[in-house]
């Protein structure tokens, strides 16, 4: 009885990685594995490594059931990371595999497996700047907000999620846009907007003491103006300031 409850908790666990803290950026390694079968004494998984070398280790039974489901996805229309979700979760077909992406961290699975197979797609080394920059650029929106509200689950999910969101991104690459490098005055006033409202909040906020205010302050600022450093032609620009609008734009 021992032997099958630990066999049956095991089938139920949700997809597992080596998790990151939410501080921690990417480096500039781009290119993600071939898929890897592991052996265990209840399961088989499949390893794969995504942009930032994180490794992601599914049940095989999961891995293939979700490789089924992309590529009918595919064929039909690819789907920005939310649809997708939204989409697999409502189709039948796939109820079998559901258990292992519909908790608050399958989901965040969801967003990473989606990533590493629509980047097959896209072009793992075609794109790999772009990537690497919007990816960036991104994780740091969402690392500024987290220091902001000193933490919280949400931004722990979307440090993962991230992948899914810069992935769809270079999916709908605009080439005009991408090659357009006078963004100055455009990234600039976005730059000067986004730290006038978070020193404005912070000036605000009574969950920070008057003293600290100084330094967190400093701290933001500098945040901004990395991310900005990513931002370098138009099509960046649009999207770094969409995805901010999507996920933390109700200050601005």
């Amino acid at each position: 009885m021992k032997i099958f409850l630990i066999a049956y908790m095991l089938l139920l666990v949700s997809c597992t990685k080596s998790r990151e803290t939410v501080v921690d950026l990417p480096s500039v390694d781009t290119i993600p594995s071939e898929p890897i079968p592991q052996e265990t004494d209840t399961i088989t998984r499949i390893e794969v490594i995504l942009n930032d070398s994180v490794k992601l280790k599914y049940p095989k039974v999961a891995y293939d059931g979700f490789a089924r489901w992309f590529k009918t996805m595919q064929s039909k229309k690819i789907m920005p990371p939310d649809a997708a979700l939204q989409n697999f979760v409502a189709l039948d077909d796939y109820n079998d595999i559901q258990i292992y992406f519909t908790s608050e961290v399958g989901q965040d699975d969801f967003y990473m497996l989606y990533a590493y197979f629509l980047q097959q797609v896209n072009g793992v080394e075609k794109y790999s700047k772009e990537r690497h920059a919007l990816f960036s650029a991104f994780r740091i929106l969402n690392k500024l907000r987290w220091y902001y509200e000193y933490g919280g689950t949400y931004f722990g999910h979307m440090h993962d999620r991230i992948y899914g969101y810069a992935e769809f991104s270079i999916t709908t690459i605009d080439k005009d846009l991408s090659n357009n490098t006078n963004i100055d005055k455009e990234k600039n006033t976005f730059l000067s907007d986004l730290k006038k409202v978070y020193i404005q909040n912070l000036k605000e906020d009574g969950n920070t003491l008057l003293k600290d205010k100084p330094k967190r302050e400093k701290e933001m600022v500098k945040m901004i103006d990395e991310m900005g450093a990513y931002i370098t032609n138009a099509y960046q620009l649009k999207e770094v300031k969409q995805f901010y609008a999507d996920h933390y734009g109700y200050w601005m």
